[in-house]
């Protein structure tokens, strides 16, 4: 678990491991608690975070300009993936038929490929809210929404963008993410890759170290890491 907390020295981020570890801070430095998430007139974004299809998202919202930030973390970002994955005339086909029906069609994407910890995937196997299947519909508004951040219309904010990657992905195309990240964003992203091949790092034996590098850059630059 991560949290913030006042050990004497003002609010940092601690992180205490269940059923029975110690807390251990990983954060010092002059700060407030409301420096960690928000600035101080308690509206604006510190930290935005996209991760898999949530980076799409998260572009979509940076290019309508509506949401004020301080840094961008994308974590294994569906950016880009549509034009990636289909052919010109495909995109074209879908473009044309932006009112699709609600046809359902399988995911196909393997609980294995998000993560290989016994426990969570008995988790998924039993939970019924499981995403199996999406709609012609929801591939047509993917598509929507990387054209509208492809399309450049508000200018991106001039600051820290942090790109957080597997050595692999059996789910995301990387090189697509990347690129698509680095054609759209002010800056060009600080890339941190973590020696896993799961989609998602926070499922993986590096989950530890993804939840700390997190934790470090939400709280920079108002913080002063621990090393």
């Amino acid at each position: 678990m991560y949290f913030t907390a006042n050990a004497g020295n003002g609010y940092h981020i601690w992180r205490q491991s269940f059923p029975d570890g110690r807390p251990q801070q990983v954060t010092a430095g002059a700060t407030q608690e409301e420096g960690i998430a928000f600035a101080p007139d308690g509206h604006s974004f510190v930290t935005a975070i996209g991760q898999s299809l949530g980076g799409s998202v998260l572009a979509g919202l940076i290019a309508s300009g509506r949401l004020p930030v301080e840094r961008l973390i994308f974590c294994a970002p569906a950016l880009g993936q549509m034009r990636a994955k289909l052919l010109p005339d495909q995109l074209r086909q879908l473009r044309v038929h932006m009112a699709a029906d609600m046809e359902l069609a399988a995911v196909g994407l393997a609980d294995e490929d998000y993560t290989d910890i016994p426990r969570y995937l008995d988790f998924m196997r039993k939970d019924p809210l499981m995403l199996r299947t999406i709609t012609r519909r929801s591939r047509v508004t993917f598509l929507a929404l990387e054209d509208f951040y492809f399309g450049g219309r508000t200018p991106w904010p001039n600051v820290p963008v942090n790109l957080i990657i597997p050595s692999h992905d059996p789910i995301i195309r990387l090189t697509a993410a990347q690129k698509t990240l680095e054609a759209i964003s002010a800056r060009r992203p600080e890339i941190t890759q973590f020696s896993t091949t799961l989609h998602y790092i926070e499922f993986s034996n590096e989950r530890e170290r993804y939840w700390d590098l997190l934790a470090q850059l939400v709280a920079s630059p108002r913080l002063e890491v621990v090393q």
